[in-house]
């Protein structure tokens, strides 16, 4: 039993929160109706650039380089774009991008949060659920336990959420790419 509280207290130091969104740059919304079923909940450039305003983002290239831009505005044949370090405006060919990724420091914070405080609590509450009883009426060990490994968890998913972050991923795919993500009609 304790071998299995290591390990999953270890594994959980890797877990993390991420969202992937695929992006087809040759619509400029996808139809609402068509999104579940036909598109695999595929955005539009229109969806894209509303959730993108004003935030800043790591643009990855086909050829895997990467570079920081903000004020991101995607177009089908060019995306423009603010160079973080300058506040120069430029424009890259939308076709060389392969993906953007934002991190949001506050929103890793808090779910690192609600994921540590949960596990912390849960694992060692049960490990003192599982330990000998020291006898008395009231046996305050699992409370206790869940308390301290609730704070523990939580203190240690704080500081892993604010130095990780939440990222999320948004890939470009057009419709005869064959990374488009579609999913058949049942």
């Amino acid at each position: 039993m304790k071998s299995l509280l290591i390990f999953s207290l270890i594994s959980s130091l890797f877990a993390g929160c991420a969202f992937t969104q695929s992006v087809n740059i040759n619509k400029d919304t996808a139809p609402k109706h068509q999104l579940r079923e036909e598109l695999g909940d595929v955005w539009g450039r229109e969806e894209f650039n509303d959730a993108m305003s004003g935030k800043t983002a790591t643009v990855e290239f086909k050829d895997g380089r990467t570079m920081r831009a903000e004020k991101i505005l995607l177009r089908p044949d060019s995306t423009f774009f603010t160079n973080p370090s300058d506040g120069s405006r430029a424009s890259l060919r939308t076709q060389d991008i392969k993906s953007f990724k934002r991190s949001n420091h506050v929103m890793g914070g808090l779910q690192g949060i609600m994921f540590g405080a949960t596990c912390g609590a849960v694992l060692l509450g049960g490990a003192a659920c599982l330990a000998p009883k020291s006898g008395g009426d009231q046996d305050w060990g699992p409370a206790i336990g869940a308390y301290l490994g609730g704070l523990l968890g939580g203190i240690t998913g704080l500081t892993y959420g604010l130095i990780h972050g939440s990222n999320d991923f948004y890939e470009l795919a057009s419709d005869s790419s064959s990374s488009f993500n579609k999913k058949p009609i049942k």
